[in-house]
């Protein structure tokens, strides 16, 4: 949204985060610090994970800028759509199943799947319900709010 920065600098800025946290990583798995157990390794090599996927997210914002999107991308739509409400409701949804399920999920692999399932389904769920009834018709209103405008 700001406008002092160039599109073209923008791109150069993710591709710089990519470039940076590859060689971040390729450097930690080269003095076998790229483990979870490993104090730099779980922190600096984690934030260099993340960095790596805004820097591509970025790169990714820029390249379809003005292609049409592909059929099978148009999933990250909905869920960018959604994004507000499934960030709000998830853990909920998790906490309430645990505490009906049990934590049997920490040492059974098939309940695990079922918990990752069944509870992000139901978010899915709410959240579209949330974002279709209760979000949608709000923000219709803000054309007739004079203050918004």
């Amino acid at each position: 949204r700001m406008t002092k920065i160039k599109l073209q600098t923008f791109f150069r800025c993710g591709v710089a985060m990519i470039v940076l946290s590859a060689s971040s990583l390729a450097w930690l798995a080269a003095t076998h610090h790229l483990v979870k157990e490993d104090v730099i390794g779980g922190s600096f090599g984690y934030s260099m994970i993340e960095l790596m996927g805004a820097g591509w997210v970025i790169v990714m914002l820029y390249a379809y800028r003005q292609r049409p999107l592909q059929r099978w991308l148009k999933i990250f739509i909905f869920f960018g759509d959604i994004s507000y409400g499934l960030h709000l409701i998830h853990m909920l949804c998790l906490e309430i199943y645990d505490r009906y399920a049990g934590q049997g999920f920490h040492t059974d692999a098939g309940a695990l799947l079922a918990r990752f399932l069944i509870c992000n389904g139901i978010a899915i769920l709410l959240a579209y319900m949330s974002k279709r009834f209760f979000e949608n018709p709000i923000l219709k209103l803000k054309n007739r709010i004079p203050a918004a405008m």
